[in-house]
């Protein structure tokens, strides 16, 4: 499937074909204008929620985060973005009211630091995740912790300059893949493996209870701006 990435304050990019991925991104930080525009595309509930929270760039973030997606959504779905109902599944993973999602599309976000991806897509399960490198203490004692075997020993293996990317390969194609089946962290992430080396094609290479679930899945890996890597995860 082609991959299209966009700013959101952009715009364009509101009909979708069953052949394409739409990558919309965000900065989590905004002009006091610009949250507050979007702080109408929400719910009630949503308004309820953020006024909640105690710190402002925390609350300022949520607003942006919510408020974009709302945005985005309701232009495919050619409705008023407080109109968007979400429910969550058994996991957590959202998913759009069949009243208002009357074209079979289907969503993914992830944040990380600063910035926020909205993965869109018709008729596939889809995961999205998004992290911002930086230098994680520990990492050798979280990949044998959280890795499968295979990962951690091709991860192991790697020169000491390309531990941080492999690190951040995984584990972004990791929570992608869990977010898409949406069983998020419930489902054990020593049970699947992915490709980790920097340069590497992005793919499922096992998953332990099926021998064909490494067929069904594409990963494609993106990034948005300098420290940031994410990936992509569709069901095929």
């Amino acid at each position: 499937m082609e991959l299209e990435i966009r700013s959101w304050e952009l715009g364009g990019l509101t009909s979708i074909g069953h052949d394409k991925i739409h990558l919309w991104t965000a900065s989590l930080i905004q002009p006091f204008s610009t949250t507050a525009n979007l702080k109408t595309c929400l719910s009630l509930d949503e308004i309820k929620r953020a006024n909640r929270f105690r710190f402002d760039d925390i609350r300022q973030k949520f607003i942006v985060g919510h408020g974009v997606l709302r945005f985005i959504l309701a232009r495919y779905l050619n409705i008023s973005p407080p109109d968007i109902i979400f429910h969550y599944g058994k996991f957590g993973k959202p998913y759009l009211d069949s009243t208002c999602n009357t074209i079979g599309l289907q969503f993914n976000l992830a944040h990380s630091h600063e910035m926020i991806v909205f993965g869109i897509i018709l008729g596939h399960r889809i995961g999205v995740d998004l992290e911002y490198i930086r230098p994680v203490e520990h990492k050798a004692s979280i990949s044998k912790q959280f890795f499968s075997m295979k990962e951690y020993t091709v991860w192991q293996l790697l020169p000491d300059e390309e531990k941080t990317v492999g690190f951040f390969n995984c584990w972004t194609r990791k929570e992608a893949y869990i977010k898409a089946i949406g069983k998020g962290f419930s489902y054990p992430l020593d049970k699947f493996a992915v490709s980790l080396r920097p340069n590497e094609p992005a793919k499922l290479e096992w998953v332990h209870d099926s021998s064909d679930e490494v067929n069904r899945w594409a990963m494609q890996p993106f990034s948005l701006a300098d420290k940031y890597i994410g990936v992509v995860v569709v069901e095929v």
